[in-house]
């Protein structure tokens, strides 16, 4: 998946668009390539993560994982792509990202819990 380029696509309208399709469909993640767009953009629903709204998507784009947890915990996981298949999936309980916003802001994020693990789902859909 390519690199997301400010220069050719609309931040702020993929956000919202791929936050209303997530949304309509019960989702908590939305990654670019799985509405066939080929950036490096997805969106996801946090709950209670500091600095954001809970159940409000936002889009990480470009991200970098720049430390993992050695915890890990296995949880089960679903997928737009792929409705009513759900698995089981080892993943680290903490995770420091690294990203830009719609705005191009650069962003360093904390993420624990049931947020790492969303992250982690949809990164994997952009670099698995």
């Amino acid at each position: 998946v390519a690199p997301f380029d400010f220069d050719v696509h609309n931040a702020v309208d993929i956000e919202k668009e791929m936050s209303t399709i997530m949304l309509e469909n019960r989702g908590i993640g939305l990654a670019a390539n799985q509405v066939e767009l080929d950036a490096q953009i997805f969106c996801i629903a946090p709950i209670e993560l500091k600095g954001y709204e809970d159940d409000v998507p936002f889009a990480i784009i470009n991200p970098k994982i720049t430390h993992v947890t050695e915890t890990m915990i296995i949880g089960e996981e679903g997928c737009l792509s792929f409705p009513y298949l759900y698995i089981k999936v080892k993943r680290p309980t903490g995770l420091i990202i690294e990203c830009l916003d719609i705005n191009q802001k650069e962003c360093t994020i904390e993420l624990t819990g049931w947020n790492a693990r969303v992250f982690g789902h949809e990164y994997d859909h952009l670099y698995g």
